[in-house]
């Protein structure tokens, strides 16, 4: 094939729209599937999307990890140290795979690894044009994600801006925020949800920005903010059910490679409070941190409570804040061998149902009738006063957390 005419498909793509066209292209050029990625392995553009009949080929879909055979030749050392020492993109021949011949090339911008270009060249006999038409793709592939990358990165650069902006309260009309969203590609909701997303391995004190690039593609129109070992995210508070899903999905497919937790804050309608929702998601992921929840799906709704009993249980001196009921009851079990402190226990967590706490406890509801009484008459208090349920409530919770 003429190489003019491939530059000039190749410039064509690049002027009339970068990545998609560029894979377009070469596909026109090539009649071969072509997949692009960058630097990451993230793929970002397929063309066309058909079924090859090779099952790690066909898996490949948009903002997905590249087939898991080009990741081991793009990691080849000897790969690396050939790219590294050229001055621009590196065209390799993969020889023979599951009978189909393909072609692979690391595409770098000033000595520097953008990402990757492959095709599947199926049962098309090898032609000798093939390898240098390869190269001219790369390098416009090379040109396309440098150009994707920088755009990312301003548009990155705009979300983390807002983020902060609002956080700060600078950012004080409706009118304002409207402009705003709009140069950050960000949606206007009625409904928003703040959710936090956190690395289990607390080691690495910086978010990934691997994980950060997967959960962009994922979740496009969102305001994000890395901080540390955090990654806020900021997005319309519908569709929660599906979001959750969506992020588990990430988190499975990220397993191997690092475990992630995410918190969930209420839903809101008043963008202008976010901080009041981002001391939401740091509370939910300060109690993990401490061990105190164990989920990796975190929601505020679900463990306020937990939050408020910690901050008060962390505050006053356990000395100071168990009901002197408590030590009455357990000097009593001591002494005469009996479980009150335990009954009483369970009475309170179950809020005063008495089929649940003797079914918890595996005694009869009269047995758990007769204790009752009996913790009463011992510490002559009323344990269905108000206040001395709430205190007690408090009070077990810090014993049990201080084990």
């Amino acid at each position: 094939m003429e190489m003019n005419g491939i530059y000039r498909q190749m410039f064509f793509a690049l002027q009339n729209g970068g990545i998609h066209e560029v894979a377009k292209a070469a596909f026109s050029i090539m009649n071969m599937p072509v997949t692009i990625a960058d630097a990451s392995y993230i793929i970002l553009a397929l063309y066309p999307k058909i079924t090859t009949g090779d099952t790690q080929w066909d898996s490949n879909e948009i903002n997905q990890q590249v087939i898991a055979e080009a990741v081991i030749a793009y990691q080849d050392d000897h790969h690396w140290d050939t790219l590294h020492s050229a001055k621009s993109a590196v065209c390799i021949d993969w020889g023979y795979y599951q009978h189909s011949p393909r072609y692979a090339a690391l595409l770098s911008r000033e000595r520097k690894t953008v990402g990757s270009i492959a095709f599947l060249i199926g049962d098309i006999p090898k032609e000798d044009w093939h390898i240098e038409a390869v190269n001219i793709i790369a390098q416009a592939a090379s040109i396309a994600i440098s150009r994707h990358c920088a755009n990312s990165d301003q548009l990155l650069t705009m979300k983390e801006a807002m983020m902060n902006a609002l956080l700060s309260k600078n950012i004080r009309s409706q009118s304002e925020f409207t402009q705003m969203a709009e140069l950050a590609n960000f949606s206007v909701h009625t409904h928003y949800i703040l959710a936090g997303v956190q690395q289990k391995i607390t080691e690495n004190k910086m978010f990934s920005n691997y994980i950060r690039t997967r959960l962009m593609n994922y979740f496009p129109h969102t305001l994000q903010l890395p901080q540390k070992n955090r990654l806020y995210l900021l997005m319309d508070g519908n569709g929660r059910k599906q979001k959750e899903k969506l992020f588990c999905s990430i988190a499975d497919s990220l397993k191997e490679i690092d475990q992630l937790i995410i918190a969930f804050s209420d839903t809101f309608t008043d963008v202008f409070h976010l901080s009041i929702y981002k001391r939401q998601i740091d509370s939910l992921l300060e109690l993990y941190e401490k061990k105190k929840l164990t989920a990796s799906v975190l929601h505020y709704q679900e463990h306020s409570v937990d939050i408020m009993m910690d901050l008060l249980t962390s505050e006053i001196p356990e000395e100071n804040l168990l009901h002197p009921m408590i030590q009455t009851l357990k000097n009593y079990d001591r002494a005469y061998n009996t479980d009150y402190l335990e009954t009483l226990k369970i009475y309170i967590y179950s809020c005063y149902s008495k089929n649940d706490a003797s079914e918890i406890l595996g005694i009869h509801r009269n047995t758990l009738n007769y204790r009752l009484e009996r913790i009463e008459e011992l510490t002559q208090l009323p344990i269905k006063n108000a206040r001395t349920a709430f205190h007690l409530l408090v009070s077990f919770y810090s014993m049990d957390n201080r084990k």
